[in-house]
This record gives C-alpha cells, structure tokens and sequence, in this order.
C-alpha cells in the first residue's frame, strides 16, 4: 500500500535497489524469450500449429485475502520437435487475453452510504514456452500432450472503474488516491498441463501461477486455470 507523505533516505534508496534488481531480471527473462523466439523461428522441420481460445477463470490471492475474475484468452503456438526418434517438443507463441471482475463498493455520499457499482479489468500480450511430451496412442488418431514452461505476461491496459470515474490501474498518481500500490507492465509466470489431440482438434486444461508480484509492496499474484479448444495445422 502506498501512503501519502515523505519517505526517507533509506527507504528510497532500498526501493531503488529492488527496483534495479527487477529491472535486471526483467530483461534477463525478456532476452530469453526473445532469442527462444529467433531460434526457433529458424527451425521449419516438423513444425505444427495451433490456434486456439481459452477460458480462464483467474484467482488474485494473497496471503490474506482472494477475489476471482473472469478471464478469456485466443492466441496462436507453433511447437517444434527436438528429436525424430523422442517426442519432446519445444512450444511458443503468442495469445490476448482479457480478464473483469463486476461488483459493488460501498461509498460515502452525504450522510447514508450507497452500493455502487464497479468494475475492474485489464488487457494483456502473453507469451508461454512449454517444452512437452507427446505420447501417441496406438490404432487411434488420439494424442496426449502433457506441459511445462514459462509465461511472460505484458499488461497493456487496465482500469478500476466506480460509477464514473476511472483510475488507472498503472498511474501512480491514480492509485495512490485509492491507496492502493501501482500495478506491473510486465509478469512472469509458470504453468503445467495437458491437452489431447484427436483428428487435428485440441482440447486442454493448465494451471498457472505467477512468479512476480502484480504490484510492488504487495504479495498479489495471479492464479489461472486455462480450458482450452483449439486447431492444429
């Protein structure tokens, strides 16, 4: 939570130094991805693709308390096989998702308080890499493929809205009026899961968590479970 006054010296200056060691592990992970993407952008051999949509039903827990949201994701993988005689394969890819959660506040308007209604919701780019297996049954056009990897998440907008008024989930100016602390641009993630594929269709579920914090001086984080339907071509 942020408050309203001066900080001293010290607090500044441990802020900066988290700050900096965020920042730096912040662009280890997008190099990551970044070179995972060029590299396996230059592999063609055994190559599929995916496009699907997810229903994602999303839980913001901490240690004290937990609201759930709604969520709804389509985006596009490309998986590539690491050997032709082990079906391990390397994905990555690139999706939108959109997750709101609808309720009431309760606020001070002259003497007798009034519900209100109110709404949160937040846009974001996510980028998984999953490394899986895929086993194939036998006789059948049926194949499992179970999952792991990592999420980067870049949320692009964000809002809490009462009534009529907005506040920017990412100005902190806005927040603080709320004393609530700013939320993060960028999150990572982990997940696992398994999806089966039969006759070219795709059906799934996954559970992820994040690694970082949804806001700073806070334990926030995501948790999402993934229902997924999709095509392979």
């Amino acid at each position: 939570m942020y408050f309203v006054g001066e900080e001293n010296l010290q607090i500044k200056k441990e802020r900066l130094f988290l700050f900096q060691i965020f920042n730096s592990r912040t662009m280890k992970m997008i190099k990551l991805f970044a070179v995972a993407t060029m590299l396996l952008s230059c592999i063609g051999m055994n190559a599929q693709n995916t496009v699907y949509v997810q229903w994602n039903p999303i839980d913001a827990k901490t240690s004290e308390s937990s609201t759930s949201f709604n969520g709804f994701s389509a985006g596009y993988s490309k998986s590539f096989n690491l050997s032709s005689s082990i079906p391990f394969f390397i994905e990555i890819g690139g999706g939108v998702q959109y997750m709101w959660k609808k309720t009431t506040v309760e606020i001070e308007q002259g003497v007798t308080p009034q519900q209100v209604d109110a709404k949160i919701d937040m846009l974001s780019v996510k980028i998984p890499l999953n490394i899986g297996y895929a086993f194939h049954v036998p006789n059948t056009s049926i194949t499992f493929l179970p999952f792991a990897g990592l999420v980067l998440r870049g949320n692009i907008l964000g809002q809490f809205k009462v009534g009529d008024e907005k506040v920017n989930l990412f100005d902190e100016k806005e927040m603080q009026q709320l004393d609530n602390a700013v939320w993060q641009r960028i999150q990572f993630g982990w997940q696992t899961g398994l999806n089966i594929e039969f006759d070219r269709f795709l059906v799934g579920v996954s559970y992820g968590e994040d690694i970082s914090k949804v806001a700073e001086d806070t334990k926030l984080r995501l948790k999402t479970v993934s229902v997924t339907a999709g095509f392979r071509f």
